[in-house]
Order: structure tokens, then C-alpha cells, then sequence
């Protein structure tokens, strides 16, 4: 009986030791390590230059890279942020990183869509999905009423499928 009492108090106590451990590691020490509860809102930083980015996010506590995918938006300068992760708002510990994606500098060539024969109301619409944006428009006599006859860029024809840049008018 007695052999059986010392294993049973060995086990209790061995039990305690680990559960205090346990306790120990995961209610006070990662807390303390990982600073548990310390965080920080993301702000946003869509439209924002790269120039003002370094000091703004150092200010928070922040870093930032860029991702090598640049996208393009005629709506923005050039070098301003289009995208961020994590987004606004969000919860993050100090220091983290935030990727971000710019606007490129230079427009990418895109193909013209196919708007001859179509109405202005739908040319406005395929153009504005393609990111070009709908200049002067003349109107000529002609049988089909309302309907795009020619497309110009800066006084220049241009046709079906000819490369143009993004955000052209």
C-alpha cells in the first residue's frame, strides 16, 4: 500500500509541476514575448505618394515594401500606392510589414477595343471598362444615328486593335 501511495503522490506532483509550466509558457511568457493585445489600426494608404510613405508609416510604428507588380490607374500619379496587405483598419503588431502595390509610371499598351458601328452610349461604357477616357465628340450626318464612325487619339486615326496607352483619350 505504501508503494502505492508513493507513485500515486509522484504522479500528482509531476502532474503540477507540467500544468504549472504550461501555465507558465502560455499565460505569462508568450503574452510578454509576443506583445498579446499590443497592436496597431492599419491606416489607409491607397492614393498616398511614395515620397510621404517612409516617414508617415515610421511615425506608426510600421514598414512597408513594394511589390514588383505594379498596376496602373490613369485616376492616380504616378509612384502612389493602389493596394495595400493588410488592408485599413486592420489589427497588426508594431512594426509589421505592409505590401504595397504603386501605380507604374508609364501606362501599359493596351489593344483598342472594337467600338465602330456601335453607339456613343456603348463606346462610353467599353471605353471606360478599358481604362481610356471619351474626348470630343463631333457629330456627322450619316445614316446610322448615333453611331461611332472614327476614333481619334490626339489627332491621330486610330483603328481596331492598335496598341494604345492605358488612360489615353
Amino acid at each position: 500500500m505504501e508503494k502505492f501511495t508513493y507513485v500515486v503522490r509522484n504522479i500528482l506532483l509531476m502532474t503540477g509541476v507540467i500544468t504549472f509550466i504550461l501555465a507558465f509558457i502560455f499565460y505569462i511568457y508568450f503574452p510578454f514575448k509576443t506583445n498579446h493585445g499590443d497592436n496597431i489600426t492599419v491606416p489607409n494608404l491607397v492614393g498616398m505618394e511614395l515620397d510621404n510613405l517612409e516617414s508617415f508609416l515610421r511615425d506608426r510604428d510600421l514598414r512597408y515594401e513594394i511589390l514588383e507588380d505594379s498596376s496602373y490607374s490613369s485616376g492616380y500619379l504616378p509612384y502612389t500606392v493602389l493596394q495595400q496587405n493588410p488592408s485599413e483598419n486592420e489589427k497588426v503588431k508594431e512594426n509589421r510589414k505592409i505590401y504595397l502595390t504603386l501605380n507604374s509610371s508609364i501606362p501599359p499598351k493596351i489593344k483598342m477595343p472594337k467600338i465602330i458601328n456601335g453607339s456613343v452610349k456603348n463606346a462610353q461604357l467599353i471605353l471606360k471598362s478599358y481604362d481610356l477616357k471619351l474626348g470630343e465628340i463631333t457629330y456627322v450626318p450619316d445614316m446610322a444615328r448615333n453611331a461611332v464612325l472614327k476614333m481619334f487619339i490626339e489627332g491621330d486615326s486610330v483603328s481596331e486593335n492598335d496598341l494604345v496607352l492605358k488612360g489615353s483619350i
